[in-house]
Order: structure tokens, then sequence, then C-alpha cells
């Protein structure tokens, strides 16, 4: 019974995730090699943390200080991975502008924004398997009665500790975990948009700022998860309500406006999808009036909603 609730929890966190990788990702192998290097960049970042945490000793049962050590870390991380995604981006460039077809070349340099879903994801992906693998951990096993911890034959054996009050501590983490990724996915579209914009205009900072504070908040809001349920309610709502507010800000960086979705739900959401992965008849940048006037002509004789290319 315990695995099988590991199971549900571990679906509760990913469902989003896989998803978002079977629609976008699967189908496109490169996009799977850029998924892995994702997590591989998240790994990193950890990897650096617990050198810096081991190294500093005085600070080692600081919880605070690791948890901005890694997050400081994780951004870093976002911004060499898009400094060697541009590198690599103009070396495929000019060997396709040399007559050598590559497959995948036209996806890495027109869907910039569906470059940051996929390594967002996979960062996001590796950072939920982190934050829920030990929950999930200490009741994983032979079914007892009650949580694993709370029975003094075994308890000696879990190093991380749920009690009877806790009863709802692995729901409310598999929530978080699936908030956390698909933050992730939204901060790398900003954190990379606002890098992309930094020799085009001078606002380009605002993005970076908001994905920092939003990821600090975020992690912050998780130190009172141990307060019982209905502070781990209000921490679930909080994060959610983040989680919109990043989403909106993406859709607005994407392209998405709200005179599109108001005045046409379904084009404008297969405009953004075409947009993001650049498919045929979107290689030019739709303005919203374009879109508006568009909007206005997508009805057939008998009123019906009819697909327009963009």
């Amino acid at each position: 019974m315990t695995a099988f609730a590991g199971i549900a929890y571990l679906l509760i966190a990913f469902s989003p995730a896989l998803a978002i990788f079977h629609k976008v990702i699967a189908s496109d192998p490169l996009r799977i090699i850029l998924f892995v290097l994702g997590a591989f960049f998240w790994l990193l970042s950890l990897l650096f943390s617990a050198l810096i945490w081991y190294a500093a000793v005085p600070l080692r049962n600081t919880l605070v200080f690791a948890v901005c050590i890694s997050i400081a870390l994780q951004e870093l991380a976002r911004l060499v991975h898009f400094i060697l995604l541009k590198k690599a981006q103009k070396g495929l460039s000019k060997m396709a502008a040399n007559g050598m077809h590559i497959s995948g070349v036209h996806t890495l340099h027109h869907a910039r924004h569906m470059l940051a879903v996929v390594c967002g994801l996979g960062m996001g992906v590796m950072a939920a398997l982190f934050l829920i693998i030990n929950v999930i951990a200490d009741f994983w096993g032979n079914g007892t009665v009650g949580l694993p911890a709370t029975i003094p034959e075994v308890a000696d054996r879990f190093d991380v500790k749920l009690f009877a009050k806790d009863e709802k501590f692995p729901l409310t983490y598999s929530l978080s975990a699936c908030i956390l990724t698909l933050c992730h996915m939204c901060w790398t579209i900003l954190f990379w948009d606002g890098c992309h914009k930094k020799k085009h205009t001078n606002t380009w900072w605002i993005s970076i700022a908001f994905v920092v504070a939003s990821h600090y908040a975020v992690s912050a809001l998780s130190f009172w998860n141990r307060n019982g349920t209905t502070a781990q309610t209000i921490v679930l709502c909080a994060q959610l309500g983040i989680l919109l507010v990043n989403a909106i800000y993406s859709c607005c960086v994407v392209g998405i406006t709200w005179a599109m979705a108001k005045q046409m739900p379904l084009a404008a959401a297969k405009h953004l999808y075409a947009l993001i992965t650049c498919k045929e008849g979107c290689r030019r940048n739709v303005r919203p009036t374009d879109v508006n006037s568009d909007a206005r002509r997508i009805t057939s004789t008998n009123g019906e909603p009819h697909t327009v290319n963009t």
C-alpha cells in the first residue's frame, strides 16, 4: 500500500511535466537532449551548493544559508546554460549558412521561447525530484500501521521523520513539487528573455530580478510547512499565486495578449503554440493589431471559428 501511495504522490508531482514532455518534447530528439541538459545544469548547481555547504563549517546547521546559496547557484546555472546555448546556436547557424543541413538548427535559431520551455522543464523536474524524494522514501516499503517513524521498532531506519501530525505532508510536498516544476519553466522563459533583450532595452533586468525574487519567495514559503495543515494550505495557495503571476508574465513575454485570449481563445492558443514551436506560417513577428484584425476574419459562413495561419 505504501508503494502505491508513493507512486500516487509522484504522479501528482510530475503529471503536468509528463504531459508537457509527451506533447512538446518527446517527438523531437534535439529537445530531449536539451531537456536532459537542463536537468544536468540543475545538478551542477546542486553539486556546487553542496561543496560550499561542506566548506562553510560554521554555517552547516543554518538552513537559510544553504537555501540562499542553492537558489543563487541555480540562477547562475540558468545564466550559464543560456550563454552556452547562444554560443552553440551561433556555431550551428554558421555551419548551416555554409550549405550544411543540420536537423534542429532552425528550432535553435527561431524558437527561443521553446528552448526556454524545454530546458526550464528539465531543471524543474530535477528540482522537484530532489524536493519530494526524501518525503516519499520515508514511508515507502512494507505496509505498517501509521507512518513508519511512529513505530519504535523501525523508526531508527529512517533519517527523515514523519509523525501522525504530518499525515498531509507527502501530499503537500507533491503539490509543491508540481508547482515548482512549472515555476522553473516560467522562470527560464523570463530569465532568458531578459538576457536576450540586454542589448535592446534598458529594462532587460526587470525579468531577471522578478525571477530571482519569485524563486526566493517560493522557497521561503516552504519554511512554514512544519506548522500544521492550515499553514501548509496557506503556503500552497501562496505558491500557486506566485506560479499564476509568473505564468501570466511568461504569456506576455511569449506574445499572447488579453485581446487575443478574449476574442479568440482557441486561435490564440494555437497561435501561441505555433509561435513557440516555430511551425510553418509563423516565420514573421505578429503584432497584436495583426492578431486582432485576423480575429475579425476567422469566422466562416456559418459563424463557426476555424484555424487561421498567422
